[in-house]
């Protein structure tokens, strides 16, 4: 299997873990309670989501970045070491939340610069990890409203994710066997 259709499979990879993430945020927005106990956190069905959707992502940033490392240039290495050791640290934890989102606004800014993605998607990710960094502080010192914040937060994630998912489905979707460059 050559080198662009492994980075397709991590577009894919990329697009499913944004479909598990959005999935498991839309059901704790159901105002109703049906089939929310399963979603709960600490719950196996929560977990295993999680870390389906934690080891799609991975692959698919891998996957995102390789193709297009040398046009990111220094900054897309930074942002895809700091994305990826977040998404190994995990979100959880207040620190790992922010490096991964300082991670994923970085990498869609060095997708911009290199305009390999989508703009809008790119944008949306650049946006969605610095607002995203902003509540969860927020959140983690119980400043302010902390249900109004964590329903903020789970729409960011949402819309975040839908970035991912959009960047992947690009990966996914290009036909070309060659890596696409910045134009100079």
């Amino acid at each position: 299997m050559s080198l662009p259709s492994l980075w397709r499979w991590c577009g894919l990879a990329a697009v499913v873990a944004g479909v598990l993430f959005i999935t498991s945020d839309l059901a704790i927005l159901l105002p109703a309670r049906l089939g929310q106990e399963a979603f709960e956190g600490g719950t196996p069905l929560r977990s295993i989501v999680a870390l389906t959707g934690v080891a799609l992502l991975l692959l698919g940033l891998v996957g995102l970045y390789s193709p297009h490392s040398e046009a990111m240039g220094i900054l897309g290495l930074v942002a895809f070491l700091a994305a990826f050791v977040g998404l190994v640290i995990q979100r959880d934890t207040i620190w790992g939340s922010l490096i991964v989102n300082l991670g994923w606004a970085l990498f869609g800014a060095a997708c911009l610069a290199a305009r390999v993605y989508p703009r809008t998607a790119a944008i949306l990710l650049v946006i969605c990890a610095t607002l995203s960094m902003v509540v969860n502080t927020l959140l983690a010192s119980s400043l302010l409203l902390p249900d109004l914040l964590g329903y903020t937060a789970v729409i960011i994630d949402i819309i975040f994710e839908v970035a991912i998912a959009w960047l992947g489905l690009s990966l996914f979707m290009r036909r070309n066997k060659g890596v696409v460059r910045r134009d100079v």
